[in-house]
């Protein structure tokens, strides 16, 4: 019974290690719609100055 609790909280602490490392999982990119409408309107605005 020893045994089976030991391995039991080997493989939790395992498993909470490598999620937190990203080890098994990988991480989605989330891109942001408005930052990157903010991004594009600055660099619109800074090409008319440019010309």
């Amino acid at each position: 019974m020893k045994f089976v609790f030991r391995v039991l909280v080997l493989l939790v602490i395992c498993l909470f290690i490598g999620y937190n490392t990203d080890l098994f999982f990988e991480t989605s990119v989330e891109k942001n719609e408005a930052q990157d409408k903010i991004e594009q309107t600055n660099l619109s605005s800074e090409a008319k100055k440019n010309e």
